[in-house]
């Protein structure tokens, strides 16, 4: 293999050592850091290996970087969306990295408890984004909308008018005829346990001005008070969060 890979950085996130690495996957220390440092002329069979000890696919340690994205909401029951930080003047989103690529006014929005099954898995990660005309290519399409009493959800969109859309799901009864303010077209999803979370206070300074910048002017709302009001109902949800730590950890 003649390209670089993510071998490091998918043995940070699982909070390996090299050497804890090189006990699991019966590869020695010496070529491990070769692997890391060169990441050029790593075998199938070895990436197999180390995939296997890490947990991830093979394709997963050769695949894109991990790129920074604000986490805009928890994708709740009715497919509604519950936003995950203020966005006001002084405000910092909550971010995550995942191995994708995804432009700059992408939001990443994180799914909770099983009310998305069978179409999404508890801790999958939805990347969406605006694109070109929106309006005129999401008819049939899953993607986050916020309606016009201020009203956010993941839904299935059907076009029935001009400006008028009906919100569909297959856990909820549609909603019909509505207007939406803004609509992110689903671009990427990424599975539980390959993204995790940043904590506003470890990003620098420039990472904080342009996490305000990425988000579509639309979703930076000044009714700060309001998001919160809802995100402090969602987190009353003790079940919630007795899952979000199993399968990710405290953050």
């Amino acid at each position: 293999m003649g390209k670089s890979n993510r071998i490091k950085e998918w043995r940070e996130r699982r909070g390996l050592t090299l050497e804890q690495l090189s006990e699991i996957s019966m590869i020695s220390v010496s070529y491990l850091s070769r692997m890391e440092r060169d990441g050029r002329n790593v075998s199938l069979k070895n990436l197999a290996k180390i995939g296997e000890a890490l947990r991830v696919s093979a394709s997963d340690l050769v695949g894109a970087k991990a790129q920074s994205i604000p986490l805009g909401g928890f994708i709740g029951a009715s497919a509604e969306i519950f936003p995950a930080g203020s966005q006001g003047d002084g405000g910092c989103a909550p971010m995550i990295e995942a191995p994708v690529s995804a432009p700059k006014d992408a939001v990443a929005f994180e799914v909770v408890g099983d009310n998305m099954l069978p179409r999404f898995d508890p801790g999958e990660i939805l990347i969406c984004w605006q694109r070109g005309d929106t309006r005129d290519i999401v008819d049939g399409c899953e993607a986050a909308v916020m309606t016009e009493d201020g009203h956010r959800y993941l839904k299935k969109l059907r076009r029935v008018g001009e400006e008028l859309f009906d919100l569909e799901s297959h856990n909820a009864s549609p909603i019909r005829n509505v207007r939406l303010e803004w609509i992110l077209k689903v671009g990427a999803t990424v599975r539980a346990g390959e993204w995790r979370r940043v904590l506003p206070e470890k990003q620098s300074a420039t990472r904080k001005k342009n996490t305000k910048q990425a988000w579509p002017e639309r979703l930076v709302e000044s009714e700060c008070a309001k998001m919160e009001a809802e995100l402090g109902r969602f987190k009353a949800d003790t079940a919630f969060y007795s899952y979000t730590d199993s399968r990710h950890g405290k953050v």
